[in-house]
């Protein structure tokens, strides 16, 4: 896809996604023309500790049942992320860190620590 019509700082999210999933193409893996993706799952810090960002995710699960999607898909950043998703059943397919990431022969997230991983997990709902 092409990005060049975006900030940098948004081009390099959307070009690290991109890179991400290159090897899988879930509507292949799965066979099916449509699916649902969780993007972007925040939680503001004086909220944190409430299960708000479960709920959240399992609201998502509900809605995306009740509209007979084969599939969520989602990119979790943090290790809360993770553990939530993988707890309600998301299959890790890979995942990177930010720090490995280069766009244009340039540290994409230069401040990137190496723990700073980024996954992606799918739900199938079939």
């Amino acid at each position: 896809m092409d990005f060049s019509c975006l900030a940098t700082e948004d081009r390099v999210i959307w070009s690290f996604l991109e890179h991400l999933e290159e090897d899988y193409n879930a509507f292949e893996k799965l066979g099916v023309e449509r699916g649902m993706e969780l993007v972007f799952l925040c939680v503001s810090e004086e909220f944190l500790g409430l299960g708000l960002a479960r709920l959240l995710t399992e609201e998502t699960i509900a809605l995306a049942r009740r509209n007979k999607f084969p599939f969520i898909k989602s990119n979790p950043t943090t290790p809360a992320t993770h553990h939530i998703f993988e707890s309600v059943g998301f299959q890790k397919i890979c995942q990177m860190s930010l720090k490995d990431f280069n766009l244009d022969g340039k540290p994409g997230f230069p401040y990137a620590e190496q723990d700073d991983i980024v996954g992606l997990c799918i739900l199938p709902l079939l």
